[in-house]
Parts: C-alpha cells; structure tokens; sequence
C-alpha cells in the first residue's frame, strides 16, 4: 500500500495534530519543543516519505488466526488509507510488549512498556528486526524513525484525551507513555531501534 508523498506535506498535517494535542493535552514546553523537533526533522528530510494503509488499532486484541494458520486483522474501522508508515507496528509491540509483562508480573502497562519495549529484553530482537524490515521494505529514511516513534504516541495520546476531562488528560496512559519516551530514548533497545542503518 506505499506511495510516496513529499515530507513537507506530511510535516504540515503532523503540525495540524501537534497544534491540536498541544491545545488539549497542554504538555510542559520541553515535550511541546522535541514533537515540534521531530516534525521538523520529517520537514527536513530530501527522501521521498511514503505513506501506509494503516489499521489504526493494531493491538493483540485484533489479531485472529485463520484455521489455515493465517494472521489477520480484525475491526477496520479506524483504518487510514493515507497512514503514516511504522505507526501501527509501534502500537502493536507496544501492546505486546504490555502482554509479556503481565505473564512477567509487571502489573502497570508502562512498566511493561518500558521494561520489554525500551530496556533490553526478551523482546529486544524482535522490536529491532521487525523495525529494520519494516524500514527496509518501504523504503523508510532511517532518520524517520525516531521522530515517527515519538509522534506516534501523540497521536495516540490525542485520541486518548477525548476520553478524559481536561483534569485527567496529562495522567493518561499515552501521555506518559510519550513522556517516558521521550526520556528514555537512550535505553537499549530505541537507541539500536533509533540508530537502524545510520
């Protein structure tokens, strides 16, 4: 489903979301500045930028194996045609991630995110692997990666916040999960995530 678009364009409709996020969710001005970054980045970038068909909720919760062993998706109805690329494979370690730690006794989804997404883990390879490839198969800028990681979560987050009062929308799950990843971008497994063919 990959076409190639300018990164401008792709830049502008990411600064519509942050304007929105940043009006809703009122993150400190340090967050405001690294997701102003890292659409800028994308802004930047010379490569072509190619777009995805993107399911938009690919959590383990909608995924099904077919009787002939196949795996497919379920519930489409937040499906994007014009997606942005690495989106729901982030959602949906990120959802695995929380699975693992509840076999593991990590009873909060961002101590599960944080222990088997961004520590070194038993999930370390995959998270690598499965980013390269998925990098590599579309043709992905390397340097795209970080920023899309980051903007991921506030997309995420931006959605979330409709769900909560004004009072509640900073504690919400993606809003610290996006806080969290934007400080722990060192950890192990982003950092070799971060830096993947560079």
């Amino acid at each position: 489903s990959v076409r190639m678009v300018s990164p401008t364009d792709v830049a502008v409709a990411l600064a519509h979301l942050h304007e929105r996020y940043v009006a809703l969710c009122q993150p400190p001005p340090a967050e405001v500045e690294r997701l102003h970054a890292a659409i800028s980045t994308i802004a930047d970038s010379t490569a072509p930028f190619p777009i995805v068909f993107q399911h938009g909720d690919a959590g383990t919760w909608n995924l099904l194996v077919t009787p002939d062993e196949r795996v497919v998706f379920l519930d489409w109805e937040n499906a994007e045609p014009a997606g942005m690329p690495l989106w729901d494979m982030f959602y949906l370690l990120r959802s695995h991630a929380v699975g693992v730690g509840r076999r593991k006794g990590a009873r909060r989804r961002l101590t599960a995110v944080d222990r088997f997404l961004f520590d070194r883990s038993v999930l370390s390879e995959l998270v690598v692997e499965a980013t390269t490839r998925y990098v590599s198969a579309i043709r992905l800028d390397p340097a795209m990666v970080e920023p899309l990681f980051h903007l991921c979560w506030m997309h995420q987050a931006l959605k979330e916040a409709t769900r909560f009062t004004p009072d509640r929308v900073r504690g919400a799950h993606f809003n610290r999960l996006l806080s969290l990843g934007l400080r722990r971008r060192n950890a192990p497994t982003l950092q070799r995530v971060f830096s993947i063919a560079r």
